[in-house]
């Protein structure tokens, strides 16, 4: 986002007991943790099939599934917009 201090600030208005300037620094942080190379030339909120079958045996292996599953039936990125990327934070 650009401009994120309107978004911040109208989120301040609807919840009266936020404080500008954290939640400035809260959406700050919110853009480190979602910005990656997928976010960044893909698109923003995709799901990226390597990484979703990494995550699914990490689990399988150290936590459990009660009954295994093809992981790519629990996801789509079809209604994602792709023209929507996350800007590169400085310093990537």
């Amino acid at each position: 986002m650009k401009q994120p201090k309107p978004c911040v600030q109208s989120l301040i208005d609807a919840n009266g007991a936020l404080s500008f300037d954290n939640e400035l620094v809260n959406w700050q942080l919110v853009e480190v943790l979602m910005s990656d190379k997928i976010s960044q030339t893909v698109a923003l909120g995709w799901h990226d099939d390597a990484r979703m079958k990494a995550d699914y045996e990490l689990v399988r292996d150290y936590i459990g599934v009660d009954k295994p599953f093809d992981v790519k039936t629990t996801y789509t990125n079809e209604f994602l917009d792709k023209s929507i990327k996350m800007t590169p934070i400085k310093g990537d």
